[in-house]
């Protein structure tokens, strides 16, 4: 009877562990679906810091030519992704991979013809429902904070400023503007839909 006993606890012991390990993992950190709600530029080099911050609509910004018009990132709890990017007049841009977080850094692997795609970005998780990401990014067109207070000074309005800038020829227009390296910041809002 002492052995039966036994047995059955043992028995017991295995469907309880068994039981325990089929539950589901907890989702990773930053798992979610991910709207972008809008680009903001920030780490300005000195002399520009006028612009720090200056946040920027998601057709505010062209890459390559193309005007994004959605972004939706889906970070998966079993670490897979799904991304759409919506681009104006052309068709939108689709793919899936594997993500994970790494230090700092949000790490999207995909595969693209059998070669494999990286990107990383710097990832901020603020608060819950927001995710920031960013990267290095090179624009153009950035006025020196001493071009800005010179023209405030001259001028009473921004209309009349700009009034002042139409009327510059592009050569003349284009020595105020400077192409600078900054961090361009992926703002996304969670889904709950």
């Amino acid at each position: 009877m002492k052995n039966f006993l036994q047995s059955v606890l043992f028995a017991f012991s295995l469907v309880f562990v068994a039981a325990c390990s089929s539950e589901d993992p907890e989702p990773a950190e930053g798992s979610g679906t991910w709207k972008l709600e809008s680009f903001v530029l920030a780490d300005f080099p000195a002399g520009f810091t006028s612009n720090e911050d200056t946040p920027a609509p998601i057709d505010g910004i062209t890459f390559g030519g193309f005007t994004y018009t959605s972004y939706t990132l889906s970070l998966n709890g079993d670490n897979t992704f799904d991304r759409t990017v919506g681009l104006e007049g052309a068709p939108s841009l689709i793919d899936d991979g594997l993500w994970s977080i790494e230090g700092d850094d949000l790490v999207l692997k995909n595969k693209e013809d059998e070669d494999e795609f990286t990107q990383e970005f710097s990832i901020n998780i603020k608060e819950e429902k927001r995710l920031w990401i960013s990267q290095p990014a090179t624009f153009g067109g950035w006025f020196h904070d001493d071009t800005i207070a010179a023209l405030n000074s001259r001028f009473n309005s921004n209309t009349e400023i700009n009034d002042y800038l139409n009327s510059l020829t592009d050569e003349e227009y284009a020595k105020y503007l400077n192409t600078l390296e900054i961090e361009l910041i992926y703002a996304f809002i969670l889904d709950e839909n």
